[in-house]
């Protein structure tokens, strides 16, 4: 009767993880990630590669849009940091912190989330030398709740002994938007996170975030091309687009996701047999 109960447990707990939302639409997005050849790139240089190759990749036939993304869900390799903040209007508590991801400007048109309120990013964004930020429900429930987050700014925390170097960097962020929740990573129990979203061509030259960023490019391509074809297609953009630029995964996103739920229907198995 135990190991009835125990299994009928773990069962219900799966089908929820089948039916967790995902804040994104994943059907016909294709995940590539890319790493520069020369581990010493100048990330002004990636920045550079960055635009062409999503020039190059919205060009192709049969794709409707291509974004950076530098904490793609379910990705093999994402990158996002986890940064103390400051927000105008509200006294900083310790542990004040929320996750900080790097995209481009039609991140949201490419990803299928929801525009709750404001705007996304715009391409004029970029010679605009105020920086703007997207922030996610869950940021605005933890720090703005009762606000209107619109123009709210945003700082990285300066401990009373930081100097310049030890934060990522000094300039303000003001909210343009607010997009629904996005699962990150690839673990579908995960708790949703408090998120700020930037646009790659603003991070301020020099900075800590252009250090880490530069590490590895993420990209999420929306087609309606068959598989094998959209990947011939991709391959091709890069070796003319960006020679410099190593694949190190190109993967449906579909597919990726419904591995995520083959390892957790594994460990439940696992589990409900102990």
């Amino acid at each position: 009767c135990v190991l009835l109960v125990v299994s009928g447990l773990f069962l219900r707990t799966f089908r929820v993880l089948e039916d967790v939302p995902l804040g994104f639409d994943p059907h016909g997005v294709t995940t590539v990630v890319l790493m520069p050849k020369d581990e010493h790139q100048d990330p002004q240089v990636l920045k550079q590669t960055t635009t062409q190759l999503l020039d190059a990749f919205r060009a192709l036939p049969g794709v409707q849009e291509a974004t950076m993304q530098s904490s793609v869900p379910f990705s093999s390799f994402s990158v996002s940091l986890n940064g103390t903040t400051d927000v105008s209007g509200r006294t900083y508590h310790d542990g004040d912190a929320a996750f900080y991801s790097i995209v481009s400007s039609n991140f949201v048109r490419t990803s299928g989330m929801q525009l709750l309120r404001g705007r996304e990013f715009l391409p004029e964004d970029d010679g605009s030398e105020a920086m703007v930020a997207l922030v996610n429900r869950a940021f605005v429930q933890k720090f703005l709740p009762g606000r209107d987050p619109i123009g709210v700014t945003l700082k990285h925390h300066r401990g009373p002994h930081d100097k310049d170097a030890d934060i990522p960097f000094t300039q303000p962020m003001t909210v343009i938007g607010v997009v629904e929740n996005e699962l990150q990573g690839g673990d579908l129990g995960a708790p949703l996170q408090p998120m700020v979203y930037l646009d790659y061509r603003q991070l301020p030259k020099g900075s800590m975030f252009n250090q880490i960023f530069s590490l590895a490019t993420e990209f999420a391509v929306r087609s309606k091309l068959p598989q094998g074809a959209l990947n011939a297609e991709l391959r091709a953009a890069i070796r003319r687009s960006a020679p410099g630029m190593a694949e190190m995964s190109m993967t449906p996103m579909e597919e990726s996701i419904a591995a995520s739920l083959s390892q957790r229907r594994l460990a439940l198995d696992r589990k409900s047999v102990v």
